[in-house]
């Protein structure tokens, strides 16, 4: 295995398995994890390092690998019309947990702190 490859399991790896882990359920995401690598692996002689670095190619992957997942376990969800269709919820996952991440960090525009309402009967 070559050096640079194993560079970016080592400095990427905890991140990238963190990603997974919060996208599904718990002892997938090792599982998930190892197809990366071998994703990744058997396609790194097409990163280009003027489109993005490792990190990000690999976080592509990861995202790729996760769709995969999904598609395999092929969730469903009852249409309007009777018949069944495919989900893949990864990007409302992924839009809530950067909501959630973003949320302390985001200004509040000048608006005051929630103050739960006073009973005005005193009760």
């Amino acid at each position: 295995m070559d050096e640079w490859f194993v560079a970016q399991v080592d400095a990427h790896g905890g991140d990238i398995h963190a990603y997974l882990s919060r996208r599904t359920a718990d002892g997938v995401a090792d599982d998930l994890l190892g197809e990366v690598w071998v994703a990744a692996y058997a396609g790194r002689s097409s990163f280009d390092p003027d489109l993005g670095s490792p990190r990000a190619w690999l976080f592509g992957v990861a995202r790729h690998v996760l769709h995969g997942y999904y598609r395999k376990r092929r969730l469903r969800v009852p249409s309007l019309l009777g018949f069944e269709r495919p989900v893949d919820e990864t990007d409302a996952v992924d839009a809530r947990l950067d909501a959630a991440a973003l949320g302390p960090a985001l200004p509040t525009h000048g608006r005051a702190p929630h103050r739960p309402r006073q009973d005005p009967t005193g009760g």
